[in-house]
């Protein structure tokens, strides 16, 4: 095991620049060192923060105070069985290294978060997902059990499928046979892509309570995950227009035929969004979007090999009756094509983030998604307030899913006043018309108080109840989620 007193900088704060306070760092390099870890901060009433990656946007995993323990050592994929498409890993394992693995065996993981060293304890914690989002859905899909460390020293074992809630009553057996008894109700939204707060419906699985609990529930030690077999071939597109309307008509296509479209074989499994500001960093390294383009759509089509000119044709006809400019159209067919509009969905986060640590400030990030019906709505509300802007700003990301990220960058503490004040009336429109405060990323630290103007204080009270069952005195990232 790993202890650092000294030189921990670098476990102050996430991608979000975030800071926090602590004394110790400690690196487990396995489950028994981590287990003796938690049990001797639960004995001495000392605050734990859980670290993965650091590669969140919320400050989730910078430290409240007391104790950091990173993951980071307990990285290793454990098994694979192809008969079930299972495979085993713990909970430091990276997205970039599971995805080497099981190329190897032309098998991929669905979900797919933008930022390829998140841990894949860290995508749990959130139930973060993705540009594959529209096809796969969320991070919840794929996890099939999981084996958790309460503060204590109890183990869990949850598998998908096995315990459920009934009478808005859920039971939980740990390992050794002690009993947790949950109340649970419809407080969690299940209609929209949501990642605010506790999974707590009056029928759930009981793995679904730790899932998107961001590390205030538990440790996770052990995932099982749901993997898929590779397509054959892929067609990737990018299409480019004048105007959000024409951007609303494109994607109203695929979401409101979806089921159809599933039955054919023709459901993408990507469909992202850049606005005309996102467009203004891209064209920094990519001088080849054409001048005339105020938004483009990326999307990614599955397909057999001998259906490729009938997938192009279907698009084409779609692309060409809806924007002037689809001969400008980019299309994407071999290895080396499809690595490069990957390559551009990086770059804009990429430089975002680069950018707020530039002007080392807090990532100002809004993740909601809303209804589909009031996506036009939300899209020219964020756009009309970041018109008034003079900082730089831009919109972008999982449109399938009504999800959107905002982001704006400021300089200095009159230019953080204006951001703050828009990136709060953002939420409130988002709230008023059904959204949630955060679709993937989690609400951490810095999204807490609109999580409380999301939940009603008897709400929020449940969830409350709900960690106490669980984190009896109340150590483990007490500062995620709740004051």
């Amino acid at each position: 095991m790993i202890v650092y007193k000294d030189f921990i900088d670098k476990y102050l704060s996430d991608e979000s620049n975030f800071k926090g306070n602590l004394d110790t760092v400690y690196i487990p390099e396995n489950v028994e060192e981590l287990k003796d870890i938690v049990v001797d901060c639960y004995n001495k009433g000392l605050h734990i923060t859980l670290r993965g990656g650091g590669t969140g946007l919320t400050g989730g995993s910078s430290p409240d105070k007391n104790v950091l323990i990173s993951l980071e050592k307990l990285n290793k994929i454990k098994s694979f069985d192809k008969s079930t498409e299972r495979v085993v890993i713990e909970p430091c394992v990276s997205l970039e290294q599971l995805d080497a693995y099981l190329s190897n065996y032309n098998y991929f993981y669905p979900p797919n978060p933008t930022e390829t060293k998140a841990s894949i304890a860290g995508n749990v914690s959130t139930n973060a997902s993705g540009a594959r989002s529209f096809k796969y859905g969320a991070t919840r899909n794929f996890i099939m059990k999981l084996k958790v460390l309460l503060c204590d020293g109890t183990l869990l074992t949850l598998e998908r499928g096995k315990n459920f809630a009934k009478d808005n009553k859920l039971v939980i057996k740990s390992d050794d046979n002690k009993t947790f008894e949950l109340d649970v109700e419809n407080i969690f939204n299940t209609s929209i892509k949501n990642a605010a707060g506790y999974y707590i419906t009056e029928n759930m699985d009981a793995i679904d309570l730790f899932i998107g609990s961001e590390g205030t529930l538990g440790i996770i030690t052990e995932i099982e995950l749901k993997v898929n077999k590779k397509s054959e071939h892929l067609v990737g597109i990018i299409a480019w227009f004048e105007n959000f309307d024409d951007v609303y008509k494109y994607i109203a296509n695929f979401i409101q035929n979806k089921e159809q479209l599933t039955k054919e074989d023709l459901c993408p499994r990507i469909i992202e969004f850049y606005d005309t500001n996102s467009l203004m960093f891209l064209r920094e390294e990519y001088s080849q979007i054409p001048e005339t383009a105020k938004y483009a759509v990326w999307i990614e089509q599955e397909c057999e090999l001998k259906r490729e000119d009938e997938i192009l044709s279907y698009y084409y006809e779609i692309i060409s009756s809806i924007t002037s400019l689809d001969d400008d159209t980019w299309i994407a067919l071999t290895n080396e094509e499809h690595n490069n509009f990957i390559k551009i969905r990086h770059t804009l986060p990429e430089k975002t983030t680069e950018l707020v640590r530039k002007l080392n400030h807090t990532k100002l990030s809004v993740d909601m998604a809303v209804p589909f019906n009031r996506l036009k709505d939300y899209f020219e509300f964020v756009e009309n307030k970041f018109k008034t802007l003079s900082i730089p700003s831009c919109v972008y990301g999982h449109i399938s899913c009504s999800h959107l990220h905002c982001d704006m960058f400021y300089k200095n503490d009159e230019e953080k006043l204006i951001a703050e004040k828009i990136y709060s009336d953002i939420i409130d429109y988002g709230l008023t018309i059904g959204g949630t405060v955060s679709a993937e990323h989690g609400i951490g630290k810095i999204k807490r108080e609109f999580f409380y103007r999301m939940y009603t204080s008897e709400q929020i009270d449940k969830m409350k109840k709900i960690k106490a069952i669980f984190d009896k005195k109340n150590i483990l990232d007490i500062t995620n989620l709740f004051y």
